[in-house]
């Protein structure tokens, strides 16, 4: 009988383990589906806007991407170099990597391609007189 108690145990621990892993996966991915087409990030006093054209994002498509920089008093960052790293952190695929170019102060636009379906990452760099400023957003792309 304390081996039969072992066992119903071990399997309670069991089932109550796989229901909370289960339940951090859908946490996760309810929170990258949430994830608006516009997201606003402030990073040492630079404000980003980074903005999707089409979101969720289309796979193996250009897809319009978006960013509006300005300083902490509200003015347009211009003459910074952005770049973007687009990787996909829970498969062992590859990073894509695209610029924005400026094209009007403050505002830089690029295309990005997903090359498949799920959540992806974008870290936007923003290179400005020596530093770096880095902001990140997760993307959710489909067919």
């Amino acid at each position: 009988m304390n081996s039969r108690k072992k066992l119903t145990t071990a399997s309670t621990t069991a089932v109550l383990a796989a229901a909370a892993v289960i339940a951090v996966i859908r946490a996760q991915a309810g929170a990258a589906e949430a994830t608006p087409p516009v997201v606003t990030q402030t990073v040492e006093g630079m404000n980003a806007q980074i903005k999707l054209g089409t979101y969720p994002a289309k796979i193996l498509q250009n897809n319009a991407f978006t960013v509006t920089l300005t300083d902490q008093d509200g003015l347009p960052v211009v003459d910074s170099k952005l770049d973007v790293v687009l990787s996909m952190p829970s498969m062992l695929c590859g990073d894509a990597a695209f610029d924005l170019k400026e094209v009007s102060p403050g505002v830089y636009e690029g295309e990005m391609i997903p090359i498949m379906t799920g959540i992806w990452e974008a870290t936007v760099t923003a290179e400005l007189d020596g530093s770096s400023t880095t902001f990140t957003r997760k993307v959710k792309a489909e067919r």
